[in-house]
């Protein structure tokens, strides 16, 4: 049996403050300890949501419970922004950048690195391997816990990120249906 998450509507309003701060605590600290284990991944071409996977690099399911808690939680989050790029010679590359947000709400990831992420993209579609960009995605977890590039890589893979064509390869595509 996993860890019980508490959800602070739970927590009834009749004892004392100083007793429903330490639960609220407990809770938060139990919240953390579990987001050790998760990674939450977000590639919006081939998923229709954020994904949780495992440390073991498995996609999880989530119980509405702890969806709840990282939705009114404020976390501090680590987020790895990726760029998916794909060389002429078929070789697949990740570019990633690490932001540590200020604490914030799950939903709120999004929000928090939109600007900086969309900026990532611009300086590598305006870069000399402009044609290589195949898609752009993030990978969320709790901030002491570091993902590594090849496991970063795996997730993409199981999510089918890499079977998206990269810009030259559509050009490719497109011209030889014109010619087809």
């Amino acid at each position: 049996m996993g860890i019980r998450l508490i959800k602070t509507a739970e927590i009834p309003m009749s004892i004392n403050k100083k007793t429903r701060a330490r639960l609220i605590k407990l809770q938060h600290i139990k919240l953390k300890n579990r987001l050790k284990t998760h990674f939450f991944v977000l590639e919006p071409q081939t998923m229709k949501s954020v994904l949780p996977y495992n440390t073991k690099l498995e996609r999880v399911g989530m119980t509405k419970g702890f969806a709840d808690l990282l939705n009114s939680t404020q976390i501090k989050w680590r987020v790895d922004c990726y760029i998916l790029s794909r060389e002429k010679n078929g070789k697949n590359k990740l570019q990633g950048e690490t932001i540590i947000t200020s604490p914030c709400k799950h939903p709120e990831i999004g929000e928090a690195l939109c600007d900086y992420h969309w900026n990532m993209i611009k300086d590598f579609k305006s870069s000399i391997q402009s044609d290589n960009f195949i898609t752009a995605a993030w990978i969320a977890s709790e901030e002491k816990t570091v993902i590594t590039e090849e496991q970063a890589y795996n997730i993409f893979k199981d999510s089918g990120s890499w079977d998206l064509p990269s810009d030259w390869e559509e050009a490719e595509l497109e011209l030889s249906d014109c010619w087809g």
